[in-house]
């Protein structure tokens, strides 16, 4: 029916975005705008760090957003005759997904699934 490791990484993408996003707003140096970027506390953290810190507001936000996703990412994937359970089984499976889903997993891919 469709692509899951295309669907899977489309996630996770939006996942590392969100953790940059989240990461800036909270950030004192953007709060005060300072130019200096060694006054930025979201200069100083990894992209893992970041996922890390702010893991479930992340994930919480994917679950919210998962249809939205699941709209900006269909004409990428695969799809059968019966959009109505492409659409429900890609949601599924996201759901599963994030909800198994670490830190971890996210930053460094599947390999840290085995």
């Amino acid at each position: 029916m469709f692509c899951s490791d295309l669907w899977l990484a489309f996630i996770s993408n939006r996942m590392i975005d969100e953790s940059i996003r989240i990461a800036r707003r909270d950030c004192p140096g953007h709060k005060k705008n300072f130019n200096s970027a060694l006054l930025h506390q979201c200069q100083q953290f990894s992209l893992h760090e970041k996922l890390s810190i702010k893991f479930n507001e992340v994930r919480n936000t994917a679950l919210r957003q998962l249809d939205a996703y699941y709209d900006e990412c269909k004409e990428r994937l695969p799809s059968s005759d019966n959009p109505e359970n492409d659409k429900a089984e890609s949601l599924a499976l996201g759901r599963q997904f994030l909800f198994s889903a670490t830190a971890d997993s996210i930053y460094f891919g599947p390999r840290t699934l085995r």
